[in-house]
């Protein structure tokens, strides 16, 4: 996770405050008066921009919006274009770093747009075709289905399908048994009572069918009839009121939360979800996907280095949040970002196959006095092995790849120690390992990453003709997932393995998409989420959480619900995915954290959330690949 502090700036010390004072105004003031320069908001933070603006051709290039110009502001269609509330367009000429404003009428315009839609046409965009949001057809009935009909859990008499059938775990220390429906809680990302759940046989069903049958309205029954996405909310001060919305010609993009719920019942549940409000929903996720998509485009530069975020401490590579980047484009095909992130990562590898923490955007590595973190090099094994995985064809133009696959397995496997675990190391906490519970071993943060990165390692060997290096890293990865049974299972998968450790977001490492499904892990995910979960919804990255502990982290929110997405939990996935979508910028872009107010509290759009929730609507449409060591 980057860093989200800001240097202070330095005043000469012979200056007196009052004189220090004026002199900035004054220059401010000038800057503003000759340049046209928008001042940014009283006490607003330098990161707080609601999103990137692009729409030039290559090299692309975000620049971030000011929040003075955020009111009524949108996105027109999948793209990065703005239309600002006065009508006037903002966008990144091609060629350029910065935005310009210009003229609805200006020819920039169009072809900026055409240019984006194009290259999301190239792909795939998740989240319309998401099984239980898909009506079945009506075989052999002349009644075509209508809005108002009822998605059902299961077939013929199975109970109505609700706006969010099963709720992740919050407020939970114990967490509940893999597919029973835990109670409603307060916090809780949909915050409404739990109606019948579906169940997995119901789940699987409706997976393998890829849809889910209806049926025709009762008479009288409260059921939603539109489920038009609303938008999400938008900064300011807490309960104050949201500014009105300029309209604006169309086309203009409406970036919106997804619908979620459906109006309560006298009883407290949820009244069924209908056609048209699952149609909404699924639109809202597609909507989502489509943003996060560009704001991924964005923020990878032209050599391949994929930024975290676009201000400050966040303007850097990390090799773990790249190889998310890369597997978020592998799945939605759109092979040659993927591949330019996996050759830059290749790149700046050094030969004893080890990563720095992290990378300037050049590839150089940054000099801050961070150690190396061992569970990039799992992460990026892992996206290797994903990219060639889903398009080996795309894969083989990287030749670079396998010799970038061997030099990290092979670090990691002569890393292992006698209890087949790796030495301690920092990872996504970026935090020393003597601040750990046990300094002397590594964290589930470390181990997880190393396990899916050897199993994926051995994978990608035995497919790519190297049986002896195959052997090896299999090998390897039964070392690994020996030394997980013994030093972390009996303890219920806690961050260090000691009695009474603390549960933290790395126990998701362990389960789908990253290894198979496991109903002790399942279990143990469920207990974090509940530990970790806060009243505004959201999540902390680990228990008794060092940094501000009513701010809600999205990374781990999104990592919670890939784990469900990907485990067959399909109503926790979608009500995680909810309420990410209604905390996301008036934009919608994805912040890093959120605040207990639920505004955004750090940069937006985050490129390693975005990625996650890529991840997660697709493993809801179709199932991704798990490695597999054997």
């Amino acid at each position: 996770m980057a860093d989200s502090g800001v240097g202070p700036a330095v005043w000469p010390t012979a200056w007196p405050g009052r004189v220090r004072r004026a002199a900035a105004l004054l220059l401010v003031s000038a800057l503003a008066a000759t340049c046209g320069v928008s001042l940014p908001e009283a006490g607003e933070p330098e990161w707080a921009s609601p999103g990137l603006v692009g729409g030039g051709g290559w090299p692309f290039a975000g620049d971030p919006l000011p929040p003075s110009d955020a009111h009524g502001a949108r996105y027109l269609p999948d793209s990065s274009v703005v239309r600002l509330a006065d009508g006037r367009i903002r966008l990144v000429p091609t060629g350029g770093e910065e935005a310009v404003t210009v003229s609805g009428s200006d020819p920039r315009v169009a072809e900026a747009v055409r240019g984006d839609q194009t290259w999301l046409a190239r792909g795939t965009v998740p989240g319309r075709l998401i099984p239980w949001l898909v009506p079945c057809p009506q075989t052999g009935k002349t009644r075509v289905p209508r809005g108002d009909d009822v998605l059902q859990a299961s077939g013929g008499a199975g109970a109505p399908l609700r706006g969010s059938a099963e709720q992740p775990s919050t407020g939970s220390s114990t967490g509940s048994s893999p597919g029973s429906s835990p109670g409603a809680a307060t916090g809780s990302p949909t915050g409404s009572t739990v109606g019948p759940a579906a169940g997995p046989a119901a789940d699987a069903a409706i997976a393998a069918r890829g849809c889910t049958p209806v049926r025709p309205r009762v008479t009288g029954a409260q059921v939603p009839t539109t489920g038009a996405p609303t938008r999400p909310p938008v900064a300011g001060k807490p309960g104050g009121p949201k500014p009105k919305l300029t309209p604006s010609p169309s086309p203009t993009a409406t970036p919106s939360a997804t619908p979620t719920d459906g109006p309560e019942r006298a009883d407290g549940g949820n009244a069924p979800l209908t056609v048209e409000a699952a149609t909404a929903k699924a639109d809202g996720y597609r909507d989502m996907a489509a943003r996060a998509l560009q704001d991924l485009r964005l923020l990878t530069r032209p050599n391949g280095a994929s930024l975290a975020s676009w201000y400050g401490a966040w303007q850097y590579s990390w090799p773990r949040d790249s190889a998310f980047a890369a597997a978020a484009f592998t799945v939605t095909d759109h092979p040659a970002e993927a591949r330019r992130i996996l050759r830059f990562l290749a790149r700046v590898q050094t030969t004893t196959g080890m990563w720095a923490a992290r990378y300037n955007p050049d590839g150089s590595p940054v000099a801050d006095g961070r150690h190396a973190q061992l569970d990039s090099l799992g992460w990026v094994l892992w996206a290797a092995w994903f990219f060639h995985t889903e398009n080996a064809r795309a894969a083989a133009d990287l030749p670079e790849l396998w010799q970038m696959v061997r030099r990290a397995a092979d670090r990691l496997t002569a890393s292992l120690r006698s209890d087949g675990l790796p030495p301690p190391s920092s990872d996504y906490w970026e935090r020393p390992a003597s601040s750990e519970q046990d300094p002397r071993r590594a964290t589930l943060g470390v181990v997880g990453p190393v396990l899916a990165g050897l199993r994926s390692a051995a994978a990608l060997a035995r497919d790519l003709g190297h049986p002896d290096r195959a052997n090896r890293y299999r090998t390897a990865a039964n070392r690994v997932e020996n030394g997980v049974a013994a030093r972390f299972a009996p303890l219920g998968y806690p961050r260090s393995p000691v009695r009474g450790g603390l549960m933290d977001t790395s126990v998701t490492f362990l389960s789908p998409p990253f290894g198979p499904a496991d109903p002790d892990v399942t279990e143990a995910v469920r207990t974090a989420a509940g530990k970790l979960a806060l009243p505004n919804g959201g999540v902390l990255p680990g228990e008794r959480w060092s940094g501000n502990a009513k701010v809600a982290w999205t990374p781990e929110m999104a990592l919670f619900t890939l784990s469900a997405a990907a485990a067959g939990r399909p109503a926790e996935a979608m009500a995680r995915l909810d309420w990410l979508s209604a905390h996301r910028t008036s934009l919608g872009a994805l912040p890093e954290k959120v605040d207990e107010y639920g505004r955004p509290a750090a940069v937006a759009p985050l490129g390693w959330t975005s990625s996650l929730v890529i991840l997660s609507l697709s493993a809801l449409e179709k199932p991704l690949p798990v490695p597999y060591a054997g």
